[in-house]
C-alpha cells in the first residue's frame, strides 16, 4: 500500500518503521475526535523522521538534483550586484546563525529581484533545504523555480477577516511542510492583503 501511495516501487518499511506508520495512522484517526497519542501515556509515539519520508509535500519539495541546483547557484551569485549581494548575504547569516527575519526587498521591476530569488532558492536547494517559492500572481509564480501562488502554498481564505486561519490543520502534512521550510520567498508580497499574512502567521 505504501509503496503505490509513496509512488515508489521501492520503497521497504521495516519493522520499526511499519510500527510507527501504524502510529501515525492511529494518531490521525484520534485528532479527529481531539484527541492525541499524547492523551495515553502508555502508548509510544511516532517519530518524525518516518512522518516527513511518507509526507508527500515534503518529498516533493526535496525532490531536485542538489549538485544541479549548486551548479546554478556558483553560476547565478556571480552575477548579483552589490545591491543584490547584501540582501543575500543577510538573508544566509540570518539563516546560519538561525534568526528567524522577514526581508522586505523593494524595487521597481527590472530591478533583479527574481534573479536575486533564484539566486537563494538555487543556494539552499543545494543544501537540500526546502524553500517554498510563492507570489500573489500565478503569472509571477511561473518565474520562480517551483513557484506557486500563496493562496495555494498555504491554503489563504480569498476573502480573509480578522482572525481567518489557513486551510490546514497545525497536525497536518501542509503544516509539517511550512514549518521544516527554512526559507519562504513571497514575490509580489504588497498585492496581498494584509490579513493573508496574519492567517500564515
Amino acid at each position: 500500500m505504501m509503496q503505490r501511495q509513496t509512488r515508489n516501487p521501492e520503497l521497504f518499511l521495516d519493522p520499526e518503521e511499519l510500527q510507527n506508520l501504524g502510529l501515525l495512522e492511529i494518531e490521525h484517526v484520534l485528532n479527529k475526535v481531539r484527541k492525541t497519542l499524547a492523551d495515553f501515556p502508555d502508548m509510544p509515539r511516532p517519530s518524525n523522521p518516518l512522518h516527513n519520508a511518507l509526507n508527500r509535500l515534503i518529498r516533493y519539495e526535496l525532490d531536485y538534483d542538489t549538485i544541479d541546483e549548486f551548479n546554478r547557484f556558483e553560476a547565478l551569485v556571480r552575477g548579483l550586484n552589490t545591491n543584490q549581494y547584501k540582501v543575500y548575504t543577510a538573508i544566509c547569516d540570518a539563516h546560519h546563525n538561525d534568526i528567524s527575519g522577514l526581508f522586505f526587498v523593494y524595487g521597481s521591476g527590472g530591478m533583479g529581484k527574481t534573479y536575486l530569488w533564484n539566486t537563494l532558492i538555487s543556494k539552499f536547494r543545494s543544501a537540500k533545504k526546502i524553500v517554498l517559492s510563492v507570489a500573489s500572481s500565478g503569472i509571477a509564480a511561473l518565474l520562480l523555480p517551483g513557484g506557486k501562488t500563496a493562496h495555494f502554498t498555504f491554503k489563504i481564505p480569498f476573502n480573509p477577516e480578522p482572525n481567518s486561519v489557513c486551510g490546514f490543520k497545525k497536525d497536518s502534512y501542509r503544516a509539517d511542510l511550512n514549518r521544516d521550510a527554512a526559507l519562504i520567498i513571497w514575490d509580489e508580497a504588497p498585492m496581498t492583503h494584509r490579513l493573508a499574512f496574519e492567517a500564515e502567521d
